[in-house]
């Protein structure tokens, strides 16, 4: 599929706004859905230059609106390839203690932006981004497509949602659709919540950094990996695509190797039980499909990815 212009809501955050970097940079019309003008524009004209040496301004058309205001961004649906949904709210704990504002932002905000489409007659692909807590607790292992949705928690429940009324108007519409069920992306602009600038920011301020018992095994996909599939889904993709490297890390050792890269020795930490009672030992994600269909796998090791993460937090830091 061609793609020379198109339009990403949540524009803002980590993932959107390394893709609409990555598409600017390779010469698009990239329509930059945001609440935040100044901060996506800085985001993704940084990103830009990382990938191409240049800001790519000239590409880039932002769009100061929320993902209500359906008026602001419809024209821009009506020109554009494709469409790319990550608006929404990502946060697992905010989530579990307002369910209520996580389903707004996740479930009724896309049926929003699904009845723009519907209106304007999009009759090519959207891209939506999901999350692969979806799964829930595993069934077996690894985790591919295929397997049932069993969402533990009010955030995977939302993006599940989600999902379903994204292909319930694909089939009822007529436009493509391709969901990314991304693993745990992580990578610089994350929000400070997120588990790696979280720990990060605690370690270099001398506070506390808990660890919980037990192995907790997870896989960490580099943002620049996730804009990648995301773009791949959309030039190649139909129907639903696990995104991430297929290793799995130790939530523990990553905390152990954080602390080692940003203050060795590092002593004030403590044990305690698992956080949430949601919470499961290991899920081990199965990309074969992205891999055949999209011609894409990840890049980047773990440890790749947190010497660049790393290196962005200490970059603001000092």
């Amino acid at each position: 599929m061609e793609i020379r212009e198109v339009l990403i809501t949540g524009s803002s955050g980590l993932i959107g706004s390394c893709l609409a970097g990555l598409l600017a940079s390779k010469g698009m019309v990239v329509n930059a859905q945001t609440r935040g003008g100044k901060k996506a524009q800085e985001r993704i004209c940084w990103w830009a230059k990382k990938y191409s040496g240049s800001t790519c301004e000239e590409n880039l058309r932002i769009i100061e609106a929320d993902i209500w205001d359906a008026g602001a961004y419809a024209s821009a649906i009506k020109s554009s390839d494709a469409v790319f949904h990550l608006a929404g709210r990502v946060n697992v704990q905010q989530a579990l203690s307002d369910p209520l504002e996580s389903h707004k932002a996740n479930v009724e905000a896309t049926i929003c932006l699904l009845e723009v489409l519907k209106k304007s007659g999009f009759g090519k692909k959207l891209v939506f981004c999901s999350t692969a807590n979806v799964y829930g607790k595993p069934l077996y292992l690894p985790v591919d497509e295929l397997h049932p949705l069993f969402p533990q928690e009010p955030y995977a429940a939302s993006k599940a949602a989600a999902e379903m009324y994204c292909t319930a108007y694909s089939k009822s519409c007529g436009f493509g659709l391709a969901t990314a069920r991304a693993s745990h992306v992580y990578g610089p602009w994350q929000d400070g919540t997120q588990l790696i600038p979280k720990i990060a920011k605690k370690v270099l301020g001398g506070q506390e950094v808990i660890l919980t018992k037990g192995s907790s095994v997870r896989e960490f996909l580099y943002v620049e990996d996730a804009a990648s599939g995301l773009e791949a889904a959309a030039r190649f993709g139909s129907g639903v695509y696990n995104l991430s490297t297929g290793k799995q890390t130790e939530i523990n050792k990553l905390i152990g190797e954080m602390i080692q890269k940003l203050k060795p020795g590092y002593g004030n930490m403590k044990i305690v039980d698992s956080f949430r009672s949601d919470d499961f030992e290991k899920l081990q994600i199965d990309c074969g499909k992205a891999r055949r269909e999209l011609g894409w796998k990840a890049e980047y090791e773990i440890g790749q990815g947190l010497e660049k993460t790393l290196g962005w937090i200490l970059g603001q830091e000092g």
